[in-house]
C-alpha cells in the first residue's frame, strides 16, 4: 500500500511526499522557508482550529505571548491552553537545501518516527512541567503531510507509547496541509481527546 499527500503553498513551496512499506520519499521545491517555522504558524494554528470545528468543538483562539514561546492560546471549555508550533523536521539542512534545489530523498519510516519524536523531545525539554499540563503542542508536518498517515502515527505509539502520558502536554497534533491530515497523536487531557 502507497500513501501519498502532495502539497503546493500559496508561496510556491511544492512538496510530494510518499510511503510505501517501510520507505519515506520525499520531493521538495520552490520557496520552502514560506511553508515551515514562524512564517507557517497561522496555516498550522488554523488548520488545527478547522479540525476542532469539524469534530463540533468550540473554541476560540487569541493572541499568545510570544516571550513566553505562546504561538497562540485556546479558550476551550474554561481552559486557557497555550499552542506552540514545531516544524517537523526540525533538520534546517533540509529545509535549507530545499530553498536552492529541488531534493528527492528517501527515508525509512523508522527516521520519519524519530523525526516526530525528537520535535516533541525538543520541546518537552524546553518546557516546565507546570506549563506542559497547559500546552497544546502542534507539530506542523504541512510540508510532510503523509507523516499523519494512520500507519506512521501506529508505529510511533507502538515504538514510543502515548506522548501524553510520556512527555505530559495537554495533547499532541500532527498537524498537515488541511483538517484531513491531521491527527491528535495519541490521548489527550481534554475532552476532544477522541477525535482523530
Amino acid at each position: 500500500a502507497r500513501s501519498q499527500v502532495k502539497v503546493q503553498t500559496p508561496s510556491g513551496a511544492h512538496s510530494d511526499t510518499f510511503i510505501t512499506n517501510d520507505v519515506l520519499a520525499l520531493k521538495l521545491r520552490g520557496n520552502i522557508r514560506s511553508g515551515i517555522g514562524r512564517p507557517d504558524e497561522s496555516r498550522t494554528i488554523s488548520v488545527f482550529l478547522c479540525k476542532l470545528r469539524e469534530k463540533g468543538c468550540e473554541a476560540s483562539l487569541e493572541t499568545g505571548r510570544d516571550e513566553f514561546g505562546e504561538d497562540g492560546i485556546l479558550q476551550f471549555q474554561n481552559q486557557r491552553l497555550a499552542l506552540q508550533v514545531v516544524t517537523v523536521p526540525s533538520s534546517p539542512g533540509l529545509w535549507q537545501n530545499a530553498n536552492r534545489d529541488l531534493i528527492n530523498k528517501t527515508e525509512s519510516k523508522a527516521t520519519s518516527i524519530k523525526w516526530i519524536y525528537d520535535a516533541i523531545q525538543t520541546k518537552h525539554a524546553k518546557t516546565s512541567p507546570n506549563e506542559r499540563a497547559k500546552t497544546i503542542l502542534l507539530l506542523d508536518i504541512g510540508l510532510m503531510g503523509v507523516l499523519a498517515e494512520k500507519e506512521v502515527v501506529d508505529n510511533y505509539l507502538k515504538l514510543h507509547g502515548d506522548p501524553h502520558a510520556v512527555f505530559k502536554f495537554s495533547s499532541i497534533w500532527l498537524v498537515g496541509p488541511t483538517s484531513s491530515t491531521t491527527t491528535q497523536l495519541g490521548t489527550g487531557s481534554l475532552q476532544f481527546s477522541s477525535i482523530t
